[in-house]
């Protein structure tokens, strides 16, 4: 572990070959020890104004939600209003088979209650309808467990939605209200809150895509993400948060124990428990609407990074996950680049669909006003364009690389380029041959 001089060097060394590629977009913080090391703002809140993103700006958070319900159900936890080892049935009578299914199986995506958002035809129509909770559980209460409460692990915003019913019930206020009650007040989080299909949010970002350029992401009807994926908030905010857990502001130490400890796999409630580089981090990713986020803390060196994004190329998780193996001493080099030309004919041989049987890799390459694009799918099949830059290192390896996002495909030789032979690295460092289809 480098003491905090050692590595902000190479932290801004990083964030500096991040920037001058146009790499970042959204709002970063970086705190360690309670000091805040680096604040970055990149990228447009709204595309349209041309409104910068400041500190001010408000993002949707998705998944990282899920920990504010974990903390809420623990806090009544604490305060003997519900027992977290009690079966759902107790606090939502109509709900099928649900006896043997307790509120820790939902807080630890265990229960075997199946995932909403993976139903057919949730992304083209039901994600853009107004649904109240109760018939959003309707939705899946009926549904075949996929497998006994408490036998695996599998990520269900369904259980979320459980608890929020749940936290309702217990409490007799709306969700927003018990969050605003227990959490955001005592913690004095101004910027945050539980967004509804009626409320207006000042300073919220709007979100976005991309095709080549900024373009407008679907979005979902804002009535019943609610607990599972339903808040909003800043870097500043959420730090704050990051630091009342530690502190054990809201819930004692052994509460806290319980709600970090992971059940199945790496997942505890609300979080998951990983290593990076051997020290234990806590961390969640956030996906909506365009909206991506990420949240990472190393609790020993009380070491905190939280990257909020509207634009949903940018790999906020892989970016962040860097940014804490430098705190921990790994090196980052600027590479070195150079410009290379080629001609048309050259330019017209690279374009083409390539392939990577081994891991199903499918790309095309196409040339469209004397530049170059490549068409690639990434989460949830959903198709990307990036513009590409011909560059070539000092070794004379010739790369394209991608705008937005820093992936690149490498090939060795100009032999190479003709033949169709590349290695296309995608932004988490893994690497795939590929091969031009004839």
């Amino acid at each position: 572990m480098k003491e905090i001089e050692d590595y902000v060097s190479t932290l801004k060394n990083y964030l500096s070959y991040y920037e001058e590629k146009g790499y970042l977009w959204g709002n970063l913080i970086v705190i360690d020890e309670g000091k805040i090391v680096v604040e970055k703002r990149h990228g447009l809140s709204s595309v349209e104004f041309t409104i910068k993103n400041n500190s001010k700006t408000r993002f949707q958070i998705g998944s990282l939600t899920k920990a504010f319900t974990a903390m809420l159900m623990f806090i009544l936890y604490q305060e003997k209003k519900v027992d977290i080892h009690e079966s759902i049935n107790q606090y939502i009578k109509d709900f099928p088979n649900s006896k043997r299914i307790t509120i820790y199986h939902c807080l630890t995506c265990s229960s075997g209650i199946p995932n909403f958002t993976s139903f057919d035809n949730f992304w083209e129509e039901t994600m853009r309808m107004n649904w109240t909770l109760t018939e959003m559980i309707d939705s899946f209460k009926n549904k075949e467990r996929a497998f006994e409460p408490g036998a695996q692990f599998s990520y269900s915003s369904s259980d979320y939605l459980v608890l929020t019913k749940i936290i309702e019930a217990v409490t007799q206020i709306s969700y927003g209200e018990a969050l605003k009650k227990y959490i955001l007040e005592p913690l004095g989080m101004n910027d945050t809150g539980c967004l509804n299909e009626r409320d207006i949010v000042e300073n919220l970002a709007d979100s976005y895509s991309y095709w080549g350029t900024e373009i407008q992401a679907a979005k979902t009807d804002r009535s019943f993400p609610l607990g599972a994926y339903g808040i909003f908030s800043t870097t500043r905010d959420l730090a704050i948060w990051l630091q009342a857990i530690k502190e054990n502001k809201l819930i004692s130490e052994n509460f806290k124990k319980q709600m970090l400890q992971p059940f199945q796999e790496t997942y505890a409630c609300g979080w998951d428990i990983s290593e990076i580089l051997g020290f234990t981090c806590y961390q969640h990713f956030g996906d909506i609407d365009g909206f991506v986020s990420s949240v990472k803390h190393l609790e020993k060196d009380n070491f905190t990074v939280i990257f909020l994004s509207n634009l949903e190329v940018i790999p906020v998780t892989e970016i962040t996950a860097q940014i804490a193996k430098i705190r921990l001493g790994k090196e980052f080099t600027h590479p070195i680049e150079l410009d290379v030309q080629l001609d048309r004919k050259s330019m017209e041989g690279i374009t083409g669909e390539y392939v990577n049987n081994t891991k199903k890799i499918f790309f095309e390459i196409k040339m469209e006003r004397e530049r170059l694009y490549l068409y690639i799918a990434k989460k949830y099949e959903i198709m990307y364009k990036f513009q590409l830059h011909l560059e070539k290192t000092q070794e004379g390896e010739i790369y394209l690389q991608t705008d937005r996002v820093d992936e690149r495909i490498t090939f060795w030789s100009k032999q190479d380029l003709l033949r169709g032979n590349c290695i296309y690295k995608d932004y988490s460092g893994e690497k795939f041959e590929c091969q031009k289809l004839k």
